[in-house]
């Protein structure tokens, strides 16, 4: 199954859409191109929508991106369940929401047989921009804002299953992630190796973090 779905390249753009080629031939082939229309899914129509990171796990077929706005949104790979003759749920409360996690299954469109999905959308609430976001292949998407605050969510319970807002040990300075990684290795006081993630942030310090 995931075999078939070859060699892919992934663009976000301004417009609020993410679009998926098949290059597995080498060259992009135009004429097998998926389209995720977030503006569509927020039914927003300004630069809001602008995608500013793309994330990608290859084994489990998920995608996360964010927005210009700050929110972020994960997807996942599968078959369209929402019923195509029961009309779309008003987008108001979502907007309206003060919550951070908000379940968006109901805002797929009808159009979209099989594919990727909406799943959850994540909101900045003060933490301002993203500046970093990688998606495992673990079931963890991991999220660092320019406040500084590192956020993981567990997919599979759509949860949050840590929180924290980094600062440098030695003055008490806020710093905020650049690039987030997943990994596997040792600690230093562990003797056996275990899932891991990696942090650097924007003064260079690579920060570790056991799972």
């Amino acid at each position: 199954y995931k075999a078939v779905m070859g060699s892919l390249i992934l663009t976000g753009h301004e417009s609020g859409f993410i679009r998926i080629w098949d290059s597995s031939e080498g060259d992009l082939n135009t004429s097998k191109v998926f389209e995720i229309d977030i503006s569509d899914i927020l039914e927003r129509d300004d630069d809001s929508v602008t995608v500013s990171n793309i994330s990608f796990a290859n084994e489990s077929l998920e995608l996360s991106c964010s927005l210009k706005s700050g929110d972020v949104l994960l997807f996942s790979h599968g078959i369209n369940r929402v019923n195509s003759s029961a009309p779309r749920p008003s987008v108001t409360n979502l907007h309206n929401s003060a919550r951070a996690l908000n379940n968006i299954t109901d805002r797929a469109s009808v159009n979209v047989r099989r594919g990727f999905l909406p799943k959850l959308l994540i909101k900045p609430l003060d933490n301002g921009l993203v500046t970093a976001l990688n998606n495992s292949n673990i079931g963890l998407v991991a999220i660092g804002y320019e406040s500084g605050r590192i956020l993981i969510i567990d997919r599979k319970t759509n949860s949050v299953a840590y929180n924290e807002v980094l600062k440098e040990q030695g003055l008490g300075l806020p710093i905020h992630a650049k690039s987030i990684e997943f990994g596997y290795g040792l600690s230093d006081k562990d003797t056996k190796p275990g899932a891991m993630i990696f942090v650097g942030t924007d003064i260079g310090r690579l920060l570790t973090y056991k799972i």
